[in-house]
């Protein structure tokens, strides 16, 4: 299946024409939410260093191109020479390395009946997925989603469903007993590179009393931009529905926003312009129990490690709806409703020593942008074509 993304790049945002065929209103949301600015660099290279690396010698330039989600204030920085850049720390293993020698009798989350415990509700239990109370708890409400089968990397589009569908239900007894938490977050981190600290595929969740810094953040933008202009008040939670609705319309003005689902149960996602880290994909749902939420990122982690040789990765979901008073699906108040929101990024090379994390995204705030999102968006039209 060919794909209009597969003929685009990054450094198109600079050129308008590209997008003149773009719905009027889908460009203003663009123009509002992304700053792109190219930033020309000018290097001298001597004969030494370019036979070295495969160069012309003498003057060269290179094309920088920042994208600021200014709502946000997330920045991303593209040079496609830094494709070329040369890497010293590489680890000359095989790279997916389980300490466990595949599980069983060596690794707790295969026992999970005796090497895990409980919360104190006790556990969510389906056919393929089981949680567990983190032993080493970040928060109060604190649990592990884990997988019944070992593999981190081999899971089924059913298991992911059921994963989310026992998330759910665990934020649900959560907020029971502790109904001053109402702000959930679900991370689920595959491999070491990615921060897991075991083997086996699981996620976490969590259910905290104060707001996530980075949700806050979030929050704050969201009311500033839809404020713009208007002195009424805004809800918060109407804002940032705003906001996740524009977002979505300006990826779509520049042709990188896909749409899957049937009539009633429908999700939105993108490439990120911006990406936070490499390859980042954003997927926009009703609802954490959705069908069609829980297919698209079943298959957008598949492309992302079928297709595009993603072993190690990040997803973190947010916005996910708490007790029978709040909105779910079907209820006139989810038109307002902030979305379910997952965000799915590569953590880079597992034979790579290197990170991913330096003091450009510690300090200065910018990430490095490694792959075009034009490819990664090229490439999940054409997996999405193989499956029909």
């Amino acid at each position: 299946m060919s794909s209009l993304a597969s003929e685009r790049s990054i450094f198109d945002l600079m050129d308008s024409s590209r997008y003149s065929e773009a719905d009027p209103k889908d460009l203003e949301c663009f123009s509002k939410i992304f700053k792109v600015r190219e930033h020309p660099g000018t290097l001298v290279v001597s004969e030494e260093l370019a036979e070295k690396y495969g160069g012309l010698a003498g003057e060269r330039r290179q094309r920088v191109l920042s994208v600021t989600n200014v709502v946000i204030t997330q920045q991303t920085l593209f040079n496609e020479e830094r494709t070329k850049k040369p890497q010293t720390f590489f680890d000359t293993g095989v790279g997916l390395d389980d300490p466990t020698s595949g599980g069983g009798a060596a690794c707790d989350f295969c026992q999970w009946e005796t090497l895990t415990a409980e919360d104190e509700w006790g556990r969510v239990e389906t056919a393929n997925v089981v949680t567990a109370s983190n032993l080493f708890k970040a928060h109060g409400l604190h649990g592990c989603l884990l997988f019944k089968h070992h593999d981190p990397l081999q899971f089924t589009s059913e298991q992911v469903s059921q994963l989310l569908s026992a998330a759910d239900e665990w934020l649900q007894q959560a907020h029971a007993v502790r109904p001053d938490a109402q702000h959930p977050l679900l991370l689920w981190n595959c491999l070491p590179r990615a921060g897991a600290s075991q083997f086996h595929g699981h996620a976490q969740i969590m259910l905290s009393s104060v707001d996530f810094p980075e949700f806050e953040r979030l929050r704050h933008g969201a009311l500033e931009y839809a404020s713009s202009g208007s002195k009424s008040h805004v809800d918060p939670e109407a804002a940032v529905a705003q906001y996740y609705r524009d977002v979505a319309r300006a990826h779509r003005a520049v042709g990188l926003l896909r749409e899957f689902g049937t009539e009633g149960d429908k999700v939105q996602c993108y490439a990120n312009m911006s990406p936070l880290k490499d390859m980042e994909v954003v997927l926009i749902g009703r609802h954490l129990t959705s069908s069609a939420f829980a297919t698209a990122l079943h298959n957008i982690l598949r492309c992302l490690i079928d297709d595009r040789g993603v072993r190690t990765f990040n997803v973190g979901i947010s916005g996910m709806a708490l007790g029978s008073g709040q909105a779910r699906e079907g209820s006139q108040a989810a038109q307002i409703a902030a979305p379910v929101v997952a965000r799915i990024v590569s953590r880079g090379s597992l034979k790579s020593r290197a990170s991913d994390f330096g003091a450009l995204e510690l300090f200065g705030g910018s990430s490095i942008g490694h792959s075009d999102p034009y490819r990664v968006m090229a490439s999940l039209d054409d997996f999405m074509g193989k499956k029909g």
